[in-house]
C-alpha cells in the first residue's frame, strides 16, 4: 500500500506542474502574469462536478468538456479583453490588474453556483468526487492518472514546440512578436491558440482536483502562490523550467512542512503558506531568470554561495524571532 503522504504528493505535484506550465506559457507570449490561472481551474472544477453530479458522467469522461470549455473561454478572453487593451497601447500592468479583477469575477461565479446548489439539492460540503474514482490495489485511480497525464502532457508539449509548425510559431512570437510578424507568422492565430492551450491546461488541472481533495469556495486560489513560485523558480521564459520548478516547489513545500511539524508541532501548519513566498524571494535574489538559466548560463559560484548564506541567515533569523514571539503568546 502506497503511503497516503506519497499519494498526495504525487497528485499535487502533477497538478502544480500542469498549472505552472499554463502560467509560464501566458507570461512568455503575453509578457504579463495571468492571476486568473487558478480561477480558470476553478471553472474546470465546477464543470466536472456539474456533469458528474447531474448527468452521471465520471470525472474522467468530463475532462474533455472541461478542457475544451476553459480553452474556448481563454481564447474568448484574449479576443474581448487582452487584444483590445493591447491595441490601445496600454502597458502590461493594465492587463495584470484586469486579470486580477477577472479572477475575482470567476470566484463570484463559484459563489453563485454554490448558492444555487444549496437551494436546488441542499447544502453541499465542497466539490468532492473521490467516491466516483476507481481503485487499483486500494489506491485511488487519480494517483495513477494525474502523474500519467502530466507526463504525457510534457512529452506532447516537447513534440509540439519542437516539430509542429504552430508550436514553432508560438516560440517565435514569444521571442520577438514584431519580427515574427514580418516573417509571415500569423500572430493573431498564435495568440488565440496560446490562450486556448492555457485555458485547456487549467481546465485539465481543475477537472482532476475534485478527485484529489474537496474544493470549497476559494480553495483553488490557495494554489496561485505555489503555481507562481513554480514558474519563477523554473524561469518565467521557459516552459520546461516551469515543469521543473513546479515539481521542485510542490515536493519541497510538503517536505519542509512535514519537517516543521515534526520539530515544533502542528502549530507550524500555519506557516506552510509562507514557504512558496520564501522560494520566490530566494530565487529572485539569486537568479531572477530561474534555475534553468542558472544551470545553463554563466554564473559566479562564489558570489552565489555568498548570497545564499546571507539570505539563509536572514530567513532563519526571521523564523527564530517569529517562534520566540509565538512562544510568548502561547
Amino acid at each position: 500500500m502506497l503511503d497516503p503522504y506519497i499519494q498526495r504528493t504525487l497528485v499535487q505535484t502533477s497538478l502544480i506542474v500542469i498549472m505552472s506550465i499554463g502560467f509560464t506559457w501566458t507570461y512568455m507570449v503575453e509578457k504579463f502574469p495571468n492571476f486568473a490561472q487558478t480561477a480558470f481551474a476553478t471553472l474546470g472544477t465546477l464543470l466536472t462536478y456539474h456533469l458528474a453530479f447531474f448527468y452521471g458522467l465520471t470525472p474522467y469522461e468530463s475532462l474533455p468538456v472541461s478542457m475544451i470549455s476553459c480553452g474556448l473561454l481563454g481564447a474568448l478572453i484574449y479576443i474581448l479583453v487582452v487584444r483590445p487593451i493591447k491595441r490601445y497601447g496600454s502597458r502590461e500592468i493594465t492587463l495584470t490588474f484586469a486579470f486580477f479583477s477577472f479572477a475575482l469575477m470567476l470566484s463570484s461565479i463559484t459563489n453563485i453556483y454554490s448558492y444555487w446548489l444549496t437551494f436546488t439539492v441542499g447544502p453541499v460540503n465542497g466539490f468532492m468526487l473521490g467516491r466516483m474514482d476507481f481503485n487499483v490495489g486500494g489506491i485511488p485511480g487519480v494517483v495513477y492518472a494525474a502523474p500519467a497525464m502530466a507526463s504525457t502532457l510534457i512529452l506532447l508539449l516537447f513534440l509540439f514546440l519542437r516539430y509542429v509548425k504552430l508550436g514553432i510559431a508560438i516560440r517565435a512570437v514569444a521571442e520577438d512578436e514584431e519580427l515574427s510578424g514580418t516573417f509571415g507568422v500569423d500572430t493573431l492565430r498564435v495568440h488565440i491558440a496560446s490562450w486556448f492551450m492555457t485555458g485547456a491546461l487549467a481546465g485539465l488541472a481543475g477537472g482532476i482536483l475534485p478527485l484529489f481533495r474537496s474544493t470549497v469556495l476559494g480553495a483553488n486560489d490557495d494554489f496561485l502562490v505555489t503555481v507562481m513560485a513554480g514558474s519563477v523558480i523554473g524561469g518565467l521564459n521557459s516552459i520546461f523550467g516551469a515543469m521543473l520548478g513546479g515539481a521542485l516547489v510542490s515536493i519541497s513545500k510538503d517536505m519542509i512542512n512535514s519537517l516543521l511539524i515534526t520539530l515544533w508541532g502542528i502549530r507550524m501548519e500555519g506557516f506552510v503558506t509562507l514557504i512558496p513566498i520564501i522560494f520566490i524571494f530566494v530565487i529572485l535574489m539569486l537568479q531572477p531568470n530561474g534555475v534553468v538559466a542558472w544551470a545553463t548560463g554563466p554564473h559566479n559560484p562564489r558570489e552565489t554561495l555568498r548570497n545564499t548564506i546571507i539570505i539563509a541567515r536572514a530567513i532563519f533569523t526571521d523564523i527564530h524571532e517569529s517562534l520566540k514571539r509565538l512562544r510568548r503568546t502561547v
